[in-house]
């Protein structure tokens, strides 16, 4: 009951991994026919290190070496759906059912989980709604997380009913790498790119299987984005070091340390970059703050945060520069704008008033979707979804639009990518 707490507990922020970790412990506390392998009990320690690549190699070599597994059939399913490959999981998935037919009640949630990804919305409803009536002794968190799944399906059928007009496809491998490439920002004249990556370097220490992050960076050629390359390798010395935004005209860089906060680095007259700053209040108080836009002119901060007092999870804010430079304590953006899931990455393109920005909540198709809201006397919008195929039902963030508005960049792990994460281009026509 305590690991199924721990569990129902990351479930109410809406995670993927959190309602698969409950399959995955059933799955291990299950008597499987012959016992469990070696190789499968070293396999099920890299996923509980949430090492899910690690995981799949073990558990493919597994099913390699015994085909005829239910056990490593089911958990290589399973970390299939973990790492957004649902056509893989449910091949995996069907042939742990076809070898024991009595593991498909217990395959409920990951079969509707897969379904999800791949837009199968009507199979990963049915699914969810099995699953739904099969536990209605489990949790409430644990309950309400599939309701909410139905909502995102049925969201998912709304708008993929009427699609937008809108030419989204992958950078291409000169950005995105076979690892977690996220977190477009672009330069003020559009012609490089920062971004955030998780690719491997042994000179330094990630804090968990991942690559540590790094920033990059691309130059658009000939209408090409060129190949990317470290940006000032001299700020790599720590762990985790992201880019969040640029502003204002290029010359401040706001960047985020995993467990240390924002920070502000500012552009010398001779083309290098100070040394990191944390920012001061109303930021880094405590609080998970993992992105933040400053505006061009300089003086209002839009920002993530957990902070008590919100509505939910991760709400957006906004302070703004006072006379004497420091920033204002920080406003709740409200509940047009905030759920009781997480909202982040906060873009606002202010010829317009409009702030674009991503959200586990409203009418979601599935995971992070990207909405937009305008503001008007002081008030905002109703969040509205920028619709498919914007948006997916894996995780959408980290929206970027160009100076002219005729393109705009996102990161997102749906399926079919270079890596986990990759980042996409949207024309608008």
């Amino acid at each position: 009951m305590k690991e199924h707490f721990k569990v129902t507990q990351r479930m109410k922020r809406g995670v993927r991994i959190a309602g698969l970790a409950l399959a995955f412990t059933v799955c291990g506390a299950m008597a499987w026919p012959g016992g469990t392998s070696r190789l499968i009990r070293k396999a099920d320690q890299a996923f509980e290190l949430e090492d899910y690549k690690a995981a799949l190699k073990l558990y493919a070599s597994a099913v390699e070496a015994e085909p005829s597994s239910p056990e490593a059939n089911y958990k290589l399913g399973i970390t299939y759906v973990q790492l957004n490959m649902p056509k893989e999981a449910r091949a995996a998935l069907q042939r742990a059912i076809d070898l024991d037919a009595k593991v498909e009640q217990k395959l409920l949630l990951p079969l509707a989980e897969a379904n999800h990804l791949e837009h199968n919305f009507s199979a990963a409803k049915a699914y969810y709604e099995q699953e739904k009536r099969s536990a209605p002794t489990l949790e409430k968190t644990y309950q309400e997380l599939l309701r909410k799944r139905i909502a995102e399906c049925q969201a998912g059928e709304d708008l993929m009913r009427l699609p937008a007009i809108y030419n989204v496809s992958n950078v291409g491998s000169a950005i995105n790498s076979e690892y977690s490439d996220y977190v477009p920002v672009l330069m003020p004249d559009d012609k490089a790119m920062l971004f955030t990556t998780r690719r491997p370097d042994k000179g330094r220490k990630s804090l968990d299987a991942n690559g540590a992050e790094q920033i990059r960076i691309t130059r658009m050629q000939q209408g090409n984005w060129q190949e990317s390359e470290l940006f000032l390798e001299t700020q790599q010395q720590m762990p985790q070091h992201a880019v969040v935004s640029v502003a204002p005209h290029g010359k401040e860089l706001y960047t985020f340390f995993a467990d240390k906060g924002l920070h502000v680095s500012y552009k010398l007259q001779s083309g290098d970059w100070t040394q990191p700053e944390l920012l001061k209040a109303p930021f880094n108080q405590g609080s998970r703050e993992p992105s933040l836009f400053v505006t061009d002119d300089g003086k209002f901060a839009f920002f993530s945060s957990d902070r008590t007092g919100g509505y939910g999870g991760l709400d957006l804010y906004v302070s703004y520069k006072k006379e004497d430079g420091s920033w204002s304590e920080a406003l709740n953006l409200g509940p047009e704008v905030n759920t009781p899931y997480d909202e982040d990455a906060p873009f606002v393109d202010t010829a317009t008033n409009t702030l674009y920005f991503s959200s586990r909540g409203h009418n979601t198709m599935g995971g992070y979707d990207i909405f937009r809201s305008s503001i008007s006397n002081a008030t905002w919008s109703k969040a509205r979804n920028l619709g498919y195929p914007v948006n997916s039902a894996a995780d959408d963030l980290y929206f970027t639009l160009s100076s002219d508005r005729s393109t705009a960049y996102i990161s997102s792990d749906r399926p079919g990518g270079a890596g986990e994460k990759d980042i996409y281009r949207i024309l608008f026509h």
